[in-house]
């Protein structure tokens, strides 16, 4: 996940300054409300679908952008723009 975070263009990065980055093995059955600033990802999902390393880190790549995505509330080109930079 830190390659896929050191990659982010400078904008995303700026917004995302205070935010906690996260991984957990699952998700729990009844989470609690996940707080503002924090980003977290489920490792079980990704290495389940994943046959190989190259796969894996597409995956992790693409679930951090959708919560990117969601943490900054992104809509249409913005969401767009960030995914052209980072697939």
């Amino acid at each position: 996940m830190t390659l896929a975070i050191e990659t982010l263009p400078s904008w995303v990065a700026d917004q995302l300054e205070d935010t906690i980055f996260r991984v957990e093995a699952q998700q729990r059955v009844l989470e609690p409300e996940r707080p503002e600033h924090r980003i977290t990802l489920y490792r079980q999902p990704a290495l389940t679908q994943a046959a190989t390393i190259p796969e894996l880190e597409r995956l992790v790549r693409v679930e951090l952008l959708r919560a990117i995505v969601r943490q900054l509330r992104l809509e249409g080109p913005q969401a767009v723009t960030l995914a052209s930079a980072c697939l």
